[in-house]
């Protein structure tokens, strides 16, 4: 006889009609999800908590680096700079327009900038719809409505 052969239980050739009633305690845990998941056992594990929100790109950061890019050598096209940044040559103009358009003082703030509330609330896409406005007076108007949202 194999070693393995001699841990397997030998079995009872002899069968009752009654049968054994057994009471097995196990500890039950119910957790809801997407549905209501039974864990026999152990408990899961607490979830752990999302991985934080990344910080907002400074937009008008990187416009300032475009046009910094494009004004040291005039040949530079926008092609050049989107090769140079990684980015399509759309972004290149979108980016330019930014520059271009708004205030060169409120461009400058921004850029150099730390602040969290005003980097995330001048994102690309206000920039842009600022950007878009017809006069340079409606453009400082909702810029200046824009800085006393974030204050309040």
């Amino acid at each position: 006889m194999s070693e393995r052969q001699s841990k397997l239980p030998t079995l009872d050739g002899k069968r009752t009609i009654n049968s054994d009633v057994v009471h097995l305690l196990v500890g039950m845990f119910k957790y809801r999800g997407k549905g209501i998941n039974i864990v026999f056992g152990e408990p899961l594990p607490p979830k752990t908590a999302p991985p934080p929100r990344p910080a907002p790109k400074n937009i008008a950061a990187e416009a300032l680096k475009v046009r910094d890019f494009l004004a040291q050598d005039p040949k530079r096209s926008y092609l050049h700079a989107s090769r140079n940044f990684n980015v399509t040559r759309a972004r290149i103009s979108q980016l330019m327009k930014i520059v271009k358009t708004l205030p060169t003082d409120f461009i400058e703030q921004i850029g150099h900038s730390d602040d969290y509330a005003l980097i995330k609330h001048f994102s690309g896409v206000n920039l842009l719809k600022i950007a878009k406005m017809d006069t340079l007076d409606d453009r400082q108007e909702h810029i200046t409505q824009m800085h006393i949202n974030i204050k309040s």
